[in-house]
């Protein structure tokens, strides 16, 4: 039987909140969708680093797109 993913809560870059149902640990580098209202004047996706596998954050949050460094 394959293993569920279960979506969780990490923040990177000490301020920003994603989810994520990928394995990653503190220090992984993660490819994540640039906000909406930055895509003008930035790429649409950027790198960050997960400096927490925890948030009490409660609002929305995008999906990181992919683990790039575990």
């Amino acid at each position: 039987m394959a293993k569920k993913s279960v979506l969780k809560k990490i923040q990177v870059n000490n301020k920003y909140t994603y989810m994520c149902d990928k394995p990653v640990r503190i220090g992984s580098e993660v490819k994540l969708p640039t906000p909406y209202w930055m895509r003008e004047f930035k790429d649409d996706t950027w790198i960050g680093k997960v400096t927490n596998l925890k948030s009490d954050y409660d609002g929305v949050c995008e999906n990181v797109i992919e683990v790039l460094k575990k």
